[in-house]
């Protein structure tokens, strides 16, 4: 039962935008639909019964049926009906292919496994892909907020129970991807790398949410339904019915909620025996066909099982030093048990708010109240039939799950633009970890009612998509109209150095642009500046191309700055303080000369797009690191930054990661332009400048 979020899920704010603009892209939940096989639905549910409760329901839902048309219970309301999203489509996309619901993807990942094993022979080492079987993950070594090893315990397959602790190293360049569940990614995460307390709250695990269902079941008479299916053969029919509650607690929040609406001719008290467990066997098809054509079958029998959105609280105190929350859900390293090896397990605190249980007493009344409408008659409880004899309730057939028997738990990693308010980014990258991303229902910013299948799959595919871009470098635009181009090869005369002269005129691979080099190869803190001495600038687009060769590259890109000190002499902070200065920097520094440690890594004003210690960049959009070796042209990044008044806008890549106020004062309205060198190499090359 997999359908989409509705477009009210995904109004909230939390949602990032462009996540929400691919879910509904092509690419986002039409292709997982179509990969899964939830697009077409009529292959497996149709037939008269399924037509007739259909056509009813939106009749109801239209306001022809009695007084309970739009189901208004305290502000609840039924919203939509629609065919059942079930993921088993059985026809094929052309002849000669299995259909959907004959298919695992299980099949793709061994024969990606198989080829990375063929193309490489005998070298292990030229392998692309390898499956570690026998495998546990216990911990992600994180240094400069980035994961540089991975410790795992590898299972001895002589000795069961027996394992060794392995640690096995990263490139520069690998992205680690946490793919498990919500629970066990977010533990993981946890005991890895916990946000810097210095720096910034700790998020991971808050925002805790589940689903909780709970099961009804009626029979109603054919002929209150419609009369012509009185006789019939009737088949199984379902219906997927959404709702919205309003005025919820105290804060009168607003939740969703829907039914998985069954519809048989059984009489053994149940609905969804008869729509997934029918094996396809001949000989029991023509019993069971024998036995609806019994005109005594008068009754049908409807069930329901609602399914009901909880809250989170992206503000729950998460962290050993923190009160506990007594009002959200939440989880966390667990104090109190630790696994074989010696890493915590997690600790997960649900709280069943004065809100949840609220949603689901609306959704129960809902469902009653569909029901009745269904059968135009009154709402039957406690086992009676209602009083024209039509409608009767099974509550021996009811289950009501508790809060302890929840689903779908999600939105512990959860993504936004704000990275003081979230965990990862809209592309699932945590915004204080620079090589680490998240792929499953942990990054919901809200849980919704829907089964999370389809939409982890398309945050996945979205998320997937963004690691494989960056490895494509960004194309090198050599002629660009209205733009003045302010490097050509050459520093003097029309650039100046300040600080240390760590900068170089190079030539450019093979036939690009002419390229400037900022610092040197493995040093640190050679803080310098070369500046455009022609002229100051005030508004402006400024656009470049930049690559770094070492995730610890840092340098900047300085906005309407003083006149630098002649080279030799020391560049105060006053200077610094008077600039703006757009960020690059991949470990995302944050120094405090007062402050043990000094250097934090994964600070969001101090990363790659950033306006340094002024706004935050919201999400990392930089290329991968470029291999140090001759002969690879490296991963060039092109940026764009528009200064307009006391507004600046950083474009990394196509992606906008900062929009920010710049207070002036103390920063310069206008002023010179200038490039940082501060440790290892950034180059940059097609420097240009276009006033406004």
């Amino acid at each position: 039962w997999t359908p989409r979020y509705t477009a009210a899920d995904l109004q909230d704010p939390l949602w990032p935008r462009d996540a929400v603009d691919f879910l509904n892209s092509e690419d986002g939940y039409p292709f997982v639909e179509s990969e899964i096989g939830s697009a077409v639905s009529d292959g497996f549910i149709f037939g008269t019964l399924y037509k007739s409760v259909l056509d009813r329901a939106k009749s109801v839902l239209a306001g022809n049926v009695g007084n309970l048309s739009g189901f208004l219970t305290d502000g609840t309301t039924i919203d939509r009906v629609l065919p059942p999203p079930i993921a088993v489509k059985v026809t094929s996309e052309f002849s000669g292919l299995f259909s959907p619901n004959k298919f695992s993807s299980l099949p793709l990942l061994i024969e990606a496994i198989r080829d990375a094993a063929s193309e490489a022979g005998d070298n292990d080492a030229a392998r692309r892909l390898f499956l570690v079987p026998r495998a546990k993950v216990l911990n992600l070594v994180t240094e400069q907020g980035r994961v540089v090893a991975i410790d795992i315990a590898l299972m001895n397959p002589v000795e069961p129970g027996t394992a060794s602790v392995q640690r096995l190293a990263l490139k520069p360049s690998a992205q680690v991807i946490l793919a498990g569940n919500a629970i066990n990614s977010t533990r993981l995460a946890l005991n890895s790398f916990p946000r810097p307390a210095p720096i910034m709250t700790e998020r991971m695990g808050a925002n805790l949410m589940v689903h909780v269902r709970d099961d009804y079941l009626w029979q109603v008479r054919r002929n209150a339904v419609d009369p012509t299916l009185v006789g019939e053969v009737l088949q199984a029919a379902a219906l997927h019915v959404e709702g919205t509650a309003r005025n919820l607690g105290s804060a009168n929040k607003v939740g969703r909620f829907h039914f998985q609406f069954y519809a048989t001719t059984n009489s053994d008290n149940t609905a969804e025996n008869f729509l997934y467990q029918l094996v396809p066997n001949e000989d029991k098809l023509r019993e069971r066909v024998a036995a609806l054509k019994n005109p005594s079958k008068e009754w049908l029998t409807f069930g329901i099982r609602t399914c009901c959105e909880y809250f989170g609280d992206p503000d729950a105190p998460v962290g050993m030093g923190q009160a506990r929350s007594a009002t959200a859900s939440y989880m966390d390293a667990s104090p109190f048990a630790r696994d074989a090896f010696g890493r915590p397990e997690a600790f997960v605190k649900m709280v069943d708010t004065p809100e949840a249980q609220e949603m689901r007493q609306a959704a129960r009344a809902a469902a009653f109240a569909f029901v009745a409408a269904m059968a135009n008659t009154g709402i039957a409880e406690s086992g009676r039939t209602d009083d024209n004899g039509i409608i009767k309730f099974l509550p021996e057939a009811t289950n009501e799950n508790g809060l302890g028997t929840t689903y779908h738990e999600c939105g512990t990693l959860w993504m936004g633009d704000d990275p003081e308010r979230s965990v990862t980014d809209s592309n699932g990258r945590f915004h204080h970890v620079s090589n680490a991303y998240c792929a499953d229902q942990a990054l919901f910013p809200t849980g919704g009612s829907a089964n999370p299948v389809p939409t982890a799959l398309a945050l996945a595919r979205k998320m997937a998509r963004s690691i494989v871009a960056r490895y494509e470098t960004a194309p090198e635009v050599r002629i660009d109209p209205g733009f003045t181009y302010l490097f050509g090869g050459a520093i003097e005369p029309q650039w100046s150095r300040a600080g240390t002269a760590n900068f170089a005129g190079l030539a450019g691979f093979s036939d690009s642009a002419p390229i400037l080099q900022a610092g040197q190869f493995g040093f640190d803190s050679v803080l310098g500046l070369l500046w455009f001495n022609s002229r100051t600038f005030r508004n402006f687009v400024l656009r470049l191309e930049w690559k770094a060769f070492a995730p610890g590259a840092n340098a900047g890109i300085f906005l309407r700055t003083p006149q630098p000190p002649a080279p030799g002499q020391p560049i105060t902070d006053a200077f610094y303080v008077a600039c703006t200065e757009v960020q690059i920097d991949e470990s995302a520094k944050n120094f405090d000369g007062g402050r043990t440690p000094q250097a934090i890594y994964g600070g969001f004003r101090e990363k790659t797009g950033a306006v340094y210690q002024v706004a935050p960049a919201t999400r990392w959009a930089a290329k991968a690191i470029s291999p140090r070796q001759d002969g690879h042209p490296g991963y060039w990044n092109a940026m764009e930054i528009t200064a307009q008044g006391d507004r600046v806008t950083v474009v990394l890549n196509g992606a906008t990661v900062c929009a920010a106020t710049v207070p002036t004062p103390p920063k310069l309205a206008e002023g010179f332009l200038a490039l940082q060198c501060h440790t290892d190499v950034v180059q940059f090359r097609n420097i240009r400048i276009r006033s406004l």
